[in-house]
């Protein structure tokens, strides 16, 4: 018979010290006043789901960190019906300390690897049991290893300290942190989708950049983001992560990536040893949303028109045109579903968009020299410095992203777009003129006109480049 059939046993549980939760078809069913303490009016309702930070005692036994109390030894126990009985025992004051170390990262006051992962495979069983998302981040601070050495060790703790402190202050209370390397974190957020965990990490990603952790000690950090599905283990989940997190790192840091099948698959695809600038420029075609994924070539014909115009040698007019293939390929590790909604873009969104010619840049370097491979990282400066990603202005912009952003943004507006349709080219140009000297260089539009004019009369050099 469950507790909660038997009035006598009902008044027991009413009267005991100890906090008591009876679960019913994994929602709360019954929570005793001991326990009524240390839930919110919400989490002790009948038909409530489980306090997330109750869940791992629904496996085994074990300790957890009540919020806003010292920590807790649970015990579940099976009950007739099919329901579990949920012992809640706070510690007591003088062994809080020792449990506190035994779970926690001495420094940072976060959740140590052991008892992270613990937490992490709670959420897993949950998300097999119950169906319930969750979203996992890892982040790594960009360049420590730098603080250490120029400013020492101290500095580098109260660094990671201050991390700790500015990822407490973004995270939930249900969310579970923890310190699982030297100036690696984790968070884990349950009941988070793929955009929930994305803009979390944009949101953290701005905290840690915007202000300095000292005198001129700014830094940033590198992120990789994991939904795990329902058939997936905790080293998976984690591998996932890392591995976005590791093309974060290499597309050039201060960057957040998500893993999926199809970017994994992609990423794979274009750092292979023998991948070829037709193997990028078709990955590159493929992230286009355009109804024909012919943006990429005509942008590279119309580089190649404007480099003429410009007097460029023909050798640095076919490097372009090579380079203007490739502009888009960084898409390909972003999410296809944000680069083809038609709806606005969310701030956050705008910004992980904002990755790509970085990216993409990363992805293209076994096919592109450097000169090359900073024309397509720095195509979205403007001349007036408010571009990205570097805010670069005027001539410290590389003359091959000037001339590759005038011939990207002109085919863009004259092009439908998921969020549009193509601009007049009258309407076009009128843009490009009003924006020369702000977004483009001067005298884009003269440019322009002479380069068009110059493909109408010669479309055959074009081909030829």
């Amino acid at each position: 018979m469950s507790p909660l059939d038997d009035p006598r046993a009902l008044d027991v549980l009413e009267a005991l010290p100890d906090g008591v939760l009876v679960v019913r078809d994994g929602r709360t069913a019954y929570a005793n006043p001991a326990l009524h303490a240390l839930l919110t009016p919400a989490e002790r309702t009948p038909g409530a789901p489980v306090p997330s930070w109750l869940a791992p005692a629904r496996a085994a036994a074990g300790w957890v960190d009540v919020p806003g109390e010292r920590p807790a030894w649970v015990t579940s126990t099976a009950v007739a019906n099919g329901d579990q009985l949920v012992v809640v025992r706070l510690a007591p004051a003088e062994t809080q300390e020792l449990v506190r170390l035994a779970h926690h990262d001495p420094l940072t006051g976060l959740l140590n690897r052991r008892a992270f992962t613990a937490r992490l495979e709670d959420a897993l069983r949950r998300r097999r049991a119950e169906g319930r998302p969750f979203a996992l981040v890892l982040f790594d601070l960009d360049r420590f290893k730098a603080v250490n050495d120029r400013h020492g060790h101290p500095t580098g703790d109260r660094v990671l300290a201050e991390t700790a402190r500015r990822l407490g202050k973004v995270a939930r209370g249900v969310d579970a942190t923890g310190r699982v390397g030297g100036e690696e974190f984790a968070w884990l957020l349950p009941d988070a989708g793929p955009q929930e965990g994305l803009r979390a990490a944009h949101r953290l990603a701005e905290a840690l950049r915007c202000s300095p952790f000292g005198p001129g000690l700014r830094l940033t950090a590198s992120f990789g983001l994991h939904t795990p599905g329902p058939a997936d283990d905790a080293a998976a989940t984690l591998a996932r992560a890392d591995a976005a997190l590791y093309w974060s790192k290499a597309a050039g840091r201060d960057t957040v990536l998500a893993w999926s099948p199809e970017v994994s698959a992609r990423v794979a695809h274009a750092t292979a040893g023998e991948a070829s600038a037709a193997t990028l420029a078709a990955l590159a075609d493929a992230a286009d949303p355009g109804p024909d994924r012919g943006h990429g070539r005509r942008v590279a014909d119309l580089c190649v028109a404007i480099a003429d115009v410009l007097d460029w040698s023909p050798h640095r007019q076919a490097q372009l045109h090579r380079a203007a293939l490739l502009h888009d390929l960084g898409k390909a590790a972003l999410d296809a579903e944000l680069l083809s909604r038609p709806a606005a873009l969310r701030p956050h969104e705008v910004r992980h968009l904002r990755q790509h010619p970085a990216i993409g840049a990363w992805l293209a370097r076994a096919v592109l020299t450097p000169e090359q491979a900073s024309w397509v990282r720095h195509h979205h400066e403007r001349w007036d410095g408010r571009g990205y990603p570097g805010g670069l202005a005027g001539a410290a912009i590389p003359d091959g992203a000037h001339v590759l952003a005038l011939a990207d943004a002109w085919d863009t507006m004259r092009s439908d777009r998921p969020y549009r349709r193509a601009l007049s080219g009258e309407r076009a140009m009128a843009e490009v003129e009003r924006e020369a000297g702000g977004q483009f260089l001067p005298g884009a539009g003269e440019l322009l006109r002479a380069a068009r004019a110059w493909w109408a009369e010669a479309p055959a050099a074009v081909a030829a480049a």
